[in-house]
């Protein structure tokens, strides 16, 4: 048995005149000004539900790529709601379901990775090498690879422990439960909410001194969650500030996402493809790896640079949030 979403009359015209999968991206939360934070986030927290389960269909039956990604979001926009929203839920079975959502969020994740490196880097790495005879080896076992981890995240999806999962997070959401052991956060404005949380996840961009290229990995993997957490909460908030303001502030920082986005896709690929190389023991890949990790190199120098003129640009920008007027609490 599995938790369905359908509505009698979506699955009555399923039967009546059957139409292909699709995915489904974010929809931002319909949130209004003058309510609290609790209210908020209960919103929030349910449209993240809604985001994983419309794409639950189309990965459990084709493994979608598409809809891997926007499951794996909506998971990562849940994580962030529970950050953002931290000083209301501190009780104990928040940490279980965070427990279990990050157990979700792994298997996903396997997959997410195989396919960057089978659609994305390893055809650029193909015409980088010249079609490399290795190259093409390593990108046909990639492809096995993909295979093994899907089968275990669908067997995931399909499974008690996800649907418990579901269940209980709904109904921890829906019941209130967070608030079972904290203060009430009614007198929490939802504008003045917003700003400070805004600023908090702000604040390490603002302190990027080094020019990514002198950072470490770590570093660099540590503004990209910033810059993820900032992206998110702004779409939590989409609707709190002006659109034109807000719509220019994230498309600077998608620019910036995008080459940290692509740094971190580079330090996956480098991760995989020696793990990959060694199933095929028959095989000597030591040249491809060579040629892979140079190419890698290049490409890090590249999005270094491009991270680094992003990030300058985004913070020549006057954060919307700052001086829009907040209501007394």
């Amino acid at each position: 048995m599995r938790v369905e979403n359908n509505s009698k009359a979506k699955r009555g015209y399923g039967y009546y005149r059957a139409s292909a999968l699709q995915t489904y991206k974010a929809k931002f939360p319909n949130l209004d000004k003058h309510i609290d934070a609790n209210a908020a986030f209960k919103i929030i927290a349910r449209e993240c539900i809604n985001h994983l389960e419309s794409n639950r269909d189309i990965v459990q039956n084709e493994a979608n790529i598409e809809g891997v990604h926007q499951m794996r979001i909506a998971l990562r926009r849940l994580r962030c709601a529970f950050s953002l929203f931290e000083k209301f839920i501190k009780c104990e079975e928040s940490h279980l379901i965070l427990t279990e959502v990050s157990w979700l969020a792994n298997k996903l994740g396997k997959v997410r990775d195989f396919d960057v490196l089978t659609t994305e880097t390893l055809p650029n790495l193909r015409d980088y090498s010249n079609n490399h005879n290795d190259i093409l080896v390593l990108s046909e076992q990639a492809i096995r690879a993909r295979q093994l981890v899907c089968q275990a995240m669908q067997e995931a999806i399909l499974s008690r422990r996800y649907h418990s999962l579901l269940l209980t997070l709904s109904s921890w959401i829906e019941n209130k439960r967070w608030l079972e052991q904290q203060h009430k956060s009614g007198h929490f404005k939802l504008l003045k909410f917003a700003k400070k949380s805004l600023n908090s996840f702000y604040k390490p961009l603002m302190k990027c001194k080094l020019r990514f290229k002198d950072m470490q990995p770590k570093d660099r993997h540590k503004v990209r969650i910033a810059a993820k957490k900032l992206r998110y909460a702004m779409e939590f908030f989409y609707n709190l500030y002006p659109t034109k303001q807000i719509d220019a502030f994230i498309i600077k920082l998608a620019k910036l996402q995008d080459s940290l986005g692509a740094m971190n896709d580079m330090n996956v690929t480098q991760g995989l493809l020696r793990p990959i190389s060694k199933t095929i023991p028959s095989t000597n890949l030591n040249e491809a790896i060579d040629i892979s990790e140079r190419w890698i190199r290049k490409k890090i120098n590249q999005e270094c640079s491009k991270a680094d003129s992003a990030l300058k640009n985004l913070l020549k920008v006057k954060p919307f949030w700052i001086d829009l007027e907040t209501p007394q609490t």
